[in-house]
């Protein structure tokens, strides 16, 4: 008989250290948060992998992790799935309270 194993449990500190955690205002005025929990009640991480300065633009190119409603990795950005996949990530419920609050000093999205 095979036991199941309890995921390993992390802060989202362990995260933030490796990612930098990315919200922003739709052109629209809509907050979109970096954590966000979604209709099934998934959740799902925004993080920057890349941002290219030309001039004045700026253009950002993001990734995410997606966990499942126990807060378990179930996708992670390419190349880190060996890292966190499986992983339980034990505070994401304070963490989307958190980062639902507006931040009045991130500008709208330009196009």
């Amino acid at each position: 008989m095979t036991t199941k194993t309890e995921p390993i449990t992390i802060s989202l500190e362990s995260i933030e250290a490796d990612f930098e955690l990315i919200s922003y205002r739709w052109f629209t005025g809509k907050w979109c948060p970096a954590i966000t929990r979604k209709d099934d009640d998934t959740y799902q991480i925004r993080v920057l992998m890349s941002r290219i300065t030309r001039g004045a633009d700026v253009t950002d190119k993001y990734d995410y992790f997606e966990l499942g409603a126990d807060g378990v990795v179930t996708k992670s950005p390419r190349g880190y799935a060996r890292t966190y996949n499986k992983l339980r990530v034990r505070d994401i419920d304070e963490a989307v309270a958190r980062f639902a609050v507006e931040d009045p000093s991130v500008p709208p999205m330009r196009f």
